[in-house]
């Protein structure tokens, strides 16, 4: 995982995203098996070109929770060079577990700005 800046990458999610919200966007060893339970779940949406959503249905507590991870397969280019994909962007815990059962979770994700 990149450690990225503001808007993507390890340090995005360690800020809490882009609302400063780190209660919703864990980053411990707990939510990182979490996202690879996503990614073991296959993709639950595609956005254009690039962007992919990855989502995790979980419950803690007594609540539904999804762990939305998004991925940017898009080569990123820093001082006009190319660094390679991007990879995870983001990753947040969204409320609910909305959207069709094969890709339960997904609408959650998509409600929830990051």
């Amino acid at each position: 995982m990149r450690a990225g800046n503001s808007k993507f990458g390890r340090a995005h999610i360690k800020q809490g995203g882009r609302h400063h919200h780190k209660p919703s966007h864990p980053y411990n060893r707990k939510a990182k098996k979490k996202w690879q339970g996503a990614f073991n779940r296959g993709i639950c949406k595609t956005n254009g070109r690039y962007y992919t959503l990855y989502c995790y249905p979980f419950r803690a507590g007594l609540a539904k929770r999804t762990m939305c991870v998004w991925v940017d397969y898009a080569d990123w280019k820093f001082h006009g060079r190319n660094m390679g994909q991007k990879g995870i962007i983001t990753a947040y815990v969204a409320k609910g577990q909305k959207g069709p059962r094969k890709h339960r979770g997904r609408d959650s994700c998509l409600a929830q700005d990051d």
